[in-house]
């Protein structure tokens, strides 16, 4: 689950890198696909203990497929896979835009249930991560920016595990903190209602999440709330007498 996390909050590196514009609309039928070759060198979350295996910066190739399935409303469907890790992803990309007054919000549109991850040297573990809403300010000072401040959840059936992250509103003053909170907690994913992370009871935790989305995520593993005074959050080591450990999921 610490590794699909890691991936959810990778992936929103284009708002931090690249400028928000408008996405290409394609053709009815239009497809595109590429394969990448990319170094192993991110080290495995072995979750047990907060420790984390070292990488293998051995080179791997990560193919990806898209293709335009409906242009009105525009709709796309994906598949990613990468058999040396025995990882696929799959699912439809379609977004709706409303215009609120000041910015303009960006929610998942009905064809969007999300990224479904199979992680298939895993025995076939399946996590469907859904999207947040998201907001695109800064149109009357013409220095468009994105901020999130909505919930989302990553399911896996198979593991009985579910998290819920929360994206916090951001204040009127001040610089944008991009924070989020979330918790993995045991449950029947299928048959669980709960969306806010306080409805979550403590005997149900397995890890805390928090962090800043656009920077570092940090995860607790336990119930226990994060205790930044007696806990290291740059290295997996707890300080003497610590029964929880925090390590940083790094997304910078």
């Amino acid at each position: 689950m610490l590794g699909v996390l890691r991936f959810w909050f990778t992936k929103d590196l284009k708002y931090v890198k690249g400028k928000p514009c408008k996405p290409y609309n394609s053709a009815l039928g239009e497809f595109f696909r590429c394969n990448w070759e990319v170094a192993d060198n991110l080290p495995i979350i072995l979750g047990k203990g907060a420790k984390s295996a070292p990488a293998t910066n051995k080179p791997v190739r990560v193919s990806y497929l898209t293709e335009q399935t409906s242009h009105h409303p525009p709709v796309s469907a994906f598949y990613v896979d990468c058999p040396e890790k025995g990882i696929s992803a799959r699912g439809f990309d379609q977004l709706s835009a409303k215009f609120t007054g000041t910015s303009i919000r960006v929610t998942p549109g009905a064809h969007n249930l999300g990224i479904f991850v199979t992680l298939h040297n895993r025995n076939d573990e399946q996590y469907q991560l859904t999207h947040p809403a998201a907001h695109l300010g800064g149109l009357l000072r013409g220095s468009l920016s994105v901020t999130v401040t909505d919930a989302c959840f990553v399911t896996c059936p198979k593991t009985k595990l579910k998290v819920i992250l929360n994206y916090v509103e951001e204040g009127w003053l001040g610089k944008t903190q991009n924070k989020v909170e979330g918790v993995i907690y045991k449950c029947d994913p299928e048959a669980d209602t709960r969306t806010r992370v306080k409805d979550v009871p403590e005997k149900d935790v397995v890890a805390r999440v928090e962090g800043c989305w656009t920077d570092k995520i940090y995860f607790t593993l336990g119930s226990a709330p994060s205790n930044k005074s007696s806990v290291s959050i740059s290295t997996s080591r707890t300080s003497k007498g610590c029964r929880h450990s925090r390590s940083a999921l790094t997304t910078g």
